[in-house]
């Protein structure tokens, strides 16, 4: 989005949580409770990195707000550009290697990623939950435990920063105004909607996986 865009966008109201749910592929990602806080969100922009390590940015620049001290979120995705000794014949380009969240800095009871219950035990303990908030989080936890879903993941995550950056931002007019048919079907055939919220699908109530492996790490 050109900086006049961005510019006539910081003035109107709920710009970004409308064009957020008006794309297929973050929808899905938003929760009712996350609405109050992409209300304060006043810019998306990306930017590109320098070698050595390529990639690019996403920068989500939010007005203060009652929910975290942060005025920036960043996610990092890294790339390498240029092959190791053991992938030296089947590199075929720039390669993702890692996705680098931000560790959100919530006020006191506001983190909507997580939530305090009681166990079998009458002990109390922090359980995530589901937010588009824990699109920050670049989910060390699967690395721990197994690197096959550790590399979907990554894969799934790329693809959904790749998508905000050349998509959404670059249309966020044409998506605020209902104009934009959201070209994603070409994104979907290789990565489902319900695979798109459950790359960042933190609820350990309803995900035995996610608890099973929270416990593991």
């Amino acid at each position: 989005m050109g900086d006049d865009a961005a510019d006539q966008a910081r003035g109107v109201p709920d710009f970004w949580l409308t064009v957020f749910s008006m794309t297929q592929v973050l929808q899905v990602m938003i929760q009712e409770k996350d609405e109050a806080v992409l209300r304060r969100l006043v810019d998306v922009r990306a930017e590109v990195r320098k070698e050595p390590e390529a990639g690019f940015d996403l920068l989500f620049e939010f007005e203060p707000n009652e929910f975290f001290n942060d005025r920036i979120l960043k996610k990092s995705y890294l790339m390498k550009c240029c092959p190791t000794e053991d992938k030296m014949f089947a590199f075929d380009g720039f390669e993702i290697y890692n996705t680098v969240g931000q560790e959100i800095q919530w006020k006191e009871g506001a983190d909507l990623t997580t939530k305090m219950v009681m166990d079998e035990d009458g002990q109390r303990r922090e359980l995530m939950v589901n937010s588009f908030f824990s699109f920050f989080n670049p989910k060390k936890l699967y690395e721990k435990t197994d690197p096959e879903l550790s590399a979907q993941f990554l894969e799934m995550d790329f693809e959904i920063g790749h998508y905000i950056k050349e998509r959404v931002i670059p249309r966020a007019v044409s998506f605020f105004l209902g104009e934009n048919d959201d070209d994603v079907e070409d994104f979907l055939d290789s990565l489902e909607e319900e695979a798109v919220c459950g790359v960042y699908s933190m609820d350990e109530e309803r995900d035995p996986k996610m608890a099973e492996l929270k416990e593991e790490a």
